[in-house]
């Protein structure tokens, strides 16, 4: 649909290429065929891309702390480059054919991110692009902001809502007015809602009096994206974790007592071993589409109701869902393994498994007193004990299985 045919002779078929504005080159062909006749002929035609200016990333994300950054020039374009820097806080230090490096200053704007344009045009002002760049706000004000808007009786809020950027120390503070377990003097705080609120890479100690009433001094250490550092928290029963968030840390959440419902953000890619162990009081889990792992000993010991798990997970971890009280899930399709001890103890449990399923690992359904069960055509392995002590009056195997283990 890019070529015209402009006229026609005995002899000549005239085309005009109209032109490629786009940064990939593309392909077409014109197939050239005599009526009532199996003659026929085919012309291939490529035309290049319009030639690119920036050839590395166009959008750059950066920490509070700023950094240098290099960006890439397409080596055919004209030397030197013209720069402009829409603010002051983005510098260029160094230019050269085919680079150009820049730096980022400190964002010491509390709670406030902030972002720029860098746009380059060549010597001869033919090609023109433009570079975005974003810097996170800088964390670390949750005890002022929450004394300035409650005084001192915000270690007591039953509820809290938090929309901005938070970093270890705020995530100490909110330890403390959850009911963290390293802490004297102790809050209640029950809701907590972080759903627009940022979590970025920070150390940060912290003195505070201890549960024995001695002073200590702890290292609290976050990452960007990563929620973690909520171990043990004794107060805590609704949580609604970030739609930022990437990945849930080990041991996250390991032994919050009280816990009940968590609601995970959007962005969730992977929970890791141990992050919900021992949550005795959680019931449901609902995971969106964009998980894909699910660690080791995941939901150990607590007393799940109900569980959803999205579209896109590939495997369970060994122990994942070990004494969980678990008694009724579907494995989604795209699951093809399930690790050692996944499913002990679930008694009663009723499992639809994935039609993509090839593993299953040792003992992952012992003890769930299973009486019906169908075994997809894809699956190779079955794991020693994997359905020991179960009340299958019978059940069929796929000829796909090559391999059955010890008491299975």
């Amino acid at each position: 649909n890019y070529t015209d045919s402009r006229s026609l002779s005995n002899k000549t078929l005239k085309y005009i290429v109209k032109p490629n504005n786009d940064s990939e080159q593309r392909n077409t062909e014109i197939i050239f065929y005599l009526d009532d006749s199996h003659i026929s002929d085919t012309l291939y035609i490529t035309q290049l891309a319009k030639t690119k200016f920036i050839t590395s990333e166009k959008n750059i994300e950066a920490s509070w702390v700023g950094s240098p950054f290099t960006v890439e020039i397409n080596e055919n374009i004209e030397f030197p480059y013209n720069i402009e820097i829409k603010d002051d806080w983005v510098h260029w230090n160094e230019m050269s054919k085919g680079r150009v490096d820049f730096s980022i200053d400190y964002n010491n704007k509390i709670n406030s991110s902030r972002s720029t344009s860098i746009i380059f045009r060549s010597k001869d002002k033919e090609y023109i692009d433009t570079l975005t760049v974003f810097q996170k706000a800088k964390g670390g004000f949750l005890n002022s902001y929450l004394y300035n808007k409650y005084g001192n009786y915000f270690m007591g809020l039953d509820t809290l809502t938090v929309n901005f950027t938070i970093n270890g120390l705020d995530i100490s503070w909110l330890r403390q007015m959850m009911g963290g377990y390293e802490f004297y003097d102790k809050g209640k705080l029950r809701n907590l809602n972080l759903s627009d609120a940022t979590i970025i890479y920070s150390s940060e100690k912290r003195g505070f009096l201890n549960s024995d009433r001695r002073n200590e001094t702890r290292k609290y250490v976050t990452g960007d994206n990563l929620v973690s550092n909520f171990e043990r928290c004794s107060y805590i029963t609704n949580i609604i974790l970030p739609n930022s968030a990437k990945i849930i840390d080990r041991d996250a959440f390991y032994e919050c007592e009280r816990l009940e419902n968590v609601v995970f953000g959007t962005g969730i890619q992977e929970i890791r071993d141990y992050a919900f162990k021992n949550c005795y009081s959680l019931k449901n889990i609902n995971l969106s589409d964009n998980v894909i792992t699910l660690g080791k000993n995941l939901f150990e010991g607590c007393k799940l109701e109900h569980v959803t798990l999205g579209n896109k997970i590939e495997s369970i971890g060994d122990y994942a869902f070990y004494d969980s009280r678990l008694i009724k899930i579907d494995i989604p399709d795209n699951v093809i393994s399930i690790g050692e001890n996944a499913f002990v103890g679930c008694w009663g449990l009723s499992v639809k498994l994935s039609r993509n399923l090839k593993q299953i690992g040792n003992s992952a359904f012992n003890g769930c007193g299973i009486s019906e069960l169908i075994l997809p055509d894809k699956l190779i392995t079955i794991g020693n004990e994997a359905f020991s002590n179960n009340d299958f009056v019978e059940i069929s195997i796929p000829n796909s299985v090559t391999t059955v283990g010890k008491d299975a």
